[in-house]
């Protein structure tokens, strides 16, 4: 229902605009769903729209469409290495870098909304619930971690999530935002930080809804993970998404 109201009033935007051409696509959160087709059904039949369901690949293009595009820095990072994770609703994906050439992409099942039903229910009956987000995230990318270890990874890139709200926490000043990354440092203590606020603090601290809030541990912990498997000194988080991708795809 909150799909179907929230896309109608895109619908109706475009409408009013006169657009003529779009195009919407689901991933992960849809492509993984059990009743995908009841809930496409359900979307064109209240809002008029026909959602695309993109695979992993054509995804994954049109988000390197993206960084390539925000982030000039990008192309010098493949060369001195950099590993690249886009957190989504269902899953992550890693790719790496290196000399110019991807080496390495994969696809763990530890996205921010499924790592939030799979543990939480155990939530409230633990005391450390940002520890045991970290071990069930570290027993799914261990592999990962093994395949990472072989390369010298200077650079880290983080896109999806709520990286962008945590970011924007993060720097306070315009000068600093335009900086577009933020030291590991910084992220390890917000995360330190964000882990004894409720989830209508963090909300509040962000400047987001409670539905997005609850996704920003989750974000953390994964954040944290993956980049203590390389030596960046920073994680750079440009202002690109799928959507960013999706437009500089149709301008091609």
């Amino acid at each position: 229902k909150d799909a179907v109201k929230i896309l109608k009033n895109y619908a109706k935007l475009m409408e009013e605009y006169n657009i003529k051409n779009y195009r919407a696509v689901a991933t992960s959160g849809v492509r993984e769903s059990k009743n995908r087709d009841y809930v496409l059904e359900q979307i064109k039949s209240g809002t008029g729209l026909d959602i695309e369901i993109i695979n992993n690949a054509q995804e994954r293009l049109l988000t390197y469409k993206a960084i390539r595009e925000y982030l000039p820095e990008a192309s010098q990072m493949r060369q001195e290495g950099v590993l690249i994770i886009d957190i989504g609703s269902g899953g992550v994906e890693v790719s790496l870098y290196n000399e110019g050439y991807l080496c390495f992409t994969e696809y763990v099942k530890i996205g921010s909304q499924r790592l939030k039903e799979t543990l939480g229910e155990i939530e409230s009956d633990t005391m450390d619930f940002p520890k045991v987000l970290e071990d069930y995230i570290e027993s799914k990318s261990y592999l990962i971690k093994q395949s990472l270890s072989k390369f010298e990874i200077k650079n880290f890139i983080g896109l999806g999530g709520e990286l962008s709200s945590i970011y924007k926490a993060c720097k306070k000043s315009d000068e600093e935002k335009n900086m577009k990354k933020l030291s590991k440092d910084s992220l390890k203590d917000f995360y330190t930080n964000a882990t004894g606020l409720s989830i209508e603090e963090l909300a509040e601290a962000l400047s987001i809804n409670e539905k997005q809030s609850e996704m920003v541990i989750p974000t953390l912990a994964i954040s944290q993970k993956f980049i203590d498997m390389t030596k960046a000194k920073e994680i750079y988080i440009p202002k690109a998404s799928l959507r960013h991708g999706i437009l500089a795809d149709m301008a091609d």
